[in-house]
């Protein structure tokens, strides 16, 4: 396994114990994240895009308003990787540096991802993602990555109904106040129009602000549309066409939900213990031989570290 395949996730000495042991990795709701923000720098950029190609406030906020409600009805779960040895990484999410990171193969992780099952008429598979980060200011235009195309599509075709003279009657077909209301799709638009929102809801997850830009996060996602449990609505026209398979997690004012997914031990290229972790290295090397992590080398982070 090459080096420059591996990406790594930070952890607590718990966390990493219940990762070897289980061979099991947890995607959790990344709406629970360090970025109190999540998704807003994808609403920022629609706004500003479609303000200044001339659409109206009002339309601009009922367009915005409908990639939240998705984002509120839904959970998206994400198991999150940076690169290797970053200071900033083990102070966020390897309690203050006394856990460990564990260095996954992008390959392998991708072959997870490619071998899980699809679910919903609407729902996403597990994917691999490289975050984006972008300023509040950006706009779209100065935007040139894959992603960035595929979001200039759908923003066009927003911006082409408003320029019809239809955008309203759209999303009041697609999105009635009634949600018991059956939708009319004898407009083809109206399925478009519902992809698209469908599309711009996912993206909010990929793009991030520029001050988290050191992470230099990938990762691993899929969404679990609660929405589904409500028959009838607007939102999805299948609403029992599958359900969530989430497990839940107690906090003190919250249930995180998340999924887990096993993994061959062969996609862990490294350990890493943190700049405060106080394990032995030859204790940890016992301990993830003996769970099977035959192929992992085990060594020691260089960062010099340590809290007040």
């Amino acid at each position: 396994m090459a080096s420059d395949d591996v990406i790594y996730h930070y952890c607590s000495t718990q966390t990493f114990h219940s990762i070897v042991t289980s061979k099991t990795i947890r995607l959790s709701a990344l709406s629970y994240s360090n970025d109190r923000d999540e998704g807003s720098v994808l609403f920022n950029i629609c706004r500003r895009r479609m303000l200044k190609d001339g659409m109206p406030e009002k339309l601009v906020d009922d367009v915005v308003g409908i990639i939240r409600t998705l984002r509120d009805n839904s959970v998206m779960l994400g198991f999150c990787c940076s690169i290797r040895d970053r200071l900033s990484q083990w102070r966020g999410y390897a309690d203050d540096g006394r856990g460990l990171a564990i260095g996954f193969s992008k390959s392998g992780l991708q072959s997870l991802a490619d071998s899980a099952p699809k679910t919903g008429k609407y729902s996403r598979p597990l994917r691999l993602q490289a975050i984006e980060y972008v300023d509040d200011i950006s706009i779209t235009s100065e935007m040139d990555g894959p992603e960035d195309f595929l979001l200039k599509q759908q923003l066009f075709f927003i911006m082409e109904l408003f320029k019809s003279g239809d955008l309203q009657k759209i999303i009041d077909i697609s999105y009635p106040s009634n949600a018991l209301k059956r939708i009319d799709k004898s407009d083809p638009r109206v399925e478009k129009f519902r992809s698209a929102m469908f599309f711009l809801y996912w993206q909010a997850f990929i793009y991030k602000s520029t001050a988290f830009k050191e992470e230099e996060e990938v990762r691993l996602m899929r969404e679990v549309d609660y929405v589904q449990y409500r028959p009838n609505t607007a939102l999805l026209d299948d609403p029992f066409d599958h359900l969530p398979d989430c497990k839940y997690h107690p906090k003190s004012t919250r249930l995180v939900p998340y999924h887990e997914f096993r993994f061959d031990p062969k996609v862990v290229y490294e350990f890493i213990l943190g700049p405060q972790h106080e394990t032995p290295k030859p204790i940890v090397e016992a301990f993830v031989r003996g769970a099977k992590f035959t192929d992992a080398k085990v060594s020691t982070s260089v960062a010099s570290y340590r809290s007040a």
